[in-house]
């Protein structure tokens, strides 16, 4: 915006110049004809500053269009760093942010879904840094993906149901917050080899009936963890 108003001025400047000190046969005829009705520096400051207030309105006009719409986020992983992410909006207003990496597990056991659901707060305190519409978010346990958990699980339920059970991984990140018309919102996204996608802007839409959640808080209690999910979402649902 403020080149918009450079440039105005720069016009005003010329102009002047051209209407005061120019000698040009050409800048004299035209200055004669509009001496007749009107002073030139009157005209020339007239037009400079319906210039300067038309791009102001114009650019206030933008502003407020901007801000009352639906907002238009990236969720991406930064280069070169293993596990720093962070949220950016191209338009609108966001506004009470929270973002957790969710590690979800699926598998059928007596012909019924069951999935298990591990999530992992922010490790910073104030996750808006920098710009207004950038935040930042790195997880408070480092390290845990699918293909390291997924072993785990299989050998534990088989431990438990005596079956070789098929068990899948998703990661994936719940994005949480306000738009401008105060309506919360859950984007998901889901990362796979590298790549980052918005699979849904409702939240989780679909959860099987046998499920279970739960927030990690170390990295030395992920097995331990899992293994109680397991022990809580078998005994509840065998008392179906």
């Amino acid at each position: 915006m403020k080149y918009i108003y450079i440039i105005i001025i720069i016009v005003f400047i010329v102009l002047f110049y051209l209407a005061n000190f120019s000698k040009n046969t050409q800048v004299i005829y035209v200055k004669k004809r509009i001496k007749k009705n009107f002073s030139i520096n009157t005209l020339l400051l007239t037009t400079c500053l319906f210039g300067i207030l038309s791009a102001f309105f114009a650019w206030q006009n933008i502003l407020i269009s901007n801000r009352d719409t639906s907002p238009l986020l990236h969720f991406v992983k930064e280069s070169g760093k293993n596990e720093n992410y962070y949220l950016e909006n191209d338009k609108g207003v966001v506004s009470y942010v929270t973002i957790n990496k969710n590690l979800t597990f699926n598998f059928i056991y007596e012909n019924e879904p069951y999935q298990i659901r591990v999530a992992v707060s922010n490790q910073n305190d104030s996750v808006e840094k920098g710009c207004k519409n950038k935040w930042y978010y790195k997880p408070t346990v480092l390290g845990l993906n699918t293909e390291d958990s997924i072993g785990f699980i299989k050998d534990t339920l088989k431990d438990k149901t005596g079956e070789d059970l098929i068990v899948s991984g998703t990661v994936d990140f719940e994005v949480s917050f306000f738009d401008y018309k105060n309506d919360k919102f859950n984007f998901i996204y889901t990362e796979y080899d590298n790549n980052i996608t918005l699979t849904s802007t409702e939240g989780y839409m679909h959860y099987p009936e046998k499920n279970i959640t739960t927030f990690l808080w170390s990295e030395e209690n992920i097995e331990s963890t899992i293994e109680s999910l397991i022990d809580s979402i078998l005994i509840e649902n065998s008392a179906y």
